[in-house]
């Protein structure tokens, strides 16, 4: 019965540290000029994180978030649900009125001034919008 247990304890304990994906699920905030954004009922947020791989290539897939207009926070599961790999991202953004891209293309998934590392669970994105937008 102990060796039945002790068994039963390490596999466990792999499933819980061992047996990663090597994913995470990563969150953030989109801001307008430090405070949370706010959409209009007719609009749409589409917050994306792009690969920016380390040989310069084109990214192979985007990583399309779930964002929350009551909160102005996003969550990006990845692919499968099990997240996404650590990395170079572009946060790119579209407010969508219809088919319309209120920021003009200014977020787009190439030109994006919003660039993170992503490695490891614990790390949050902020993005604000008025302010880099001021800045370009």
């Amino acid at each position: 019965m102990h060796r039945l247990f002790l068994l039963g304890s390490a596999v466990a304990l792999l499933a819980v540290v061992g047996c990663s994906s090597g994913k995470f699920t990563t969150r953030g905030t989109v801001l307008k000029d430090g405070a949370p954004i706010k959409i209009g009922q007719d609009e749409m947020l589409r917050v994306m994180l792009v690969p920016m791989p380390e040989d310069g290539s084109n990214p192979k897939d985007y990583y399309v978030a779930e964002f929350r207009p009551e909160d102005s926070t996003f969550r990006v599961k990845g692919k499968d649900g099990q997240g996404m790999p650590p990395g170079k991202y572009r946060v790119a953004l579209e407010l969508l009125q219809g088919r319309k891209d209120l920021f003009g293309g200014a977020f787009g998934p190439e030109n994006s001034p919003h660039v993170v590392t992503i490695q490891s669970a614990s790390d949050q994105i902020t993005v604000d919008v008025g302010r880099a937008a001021k800045k370009g």
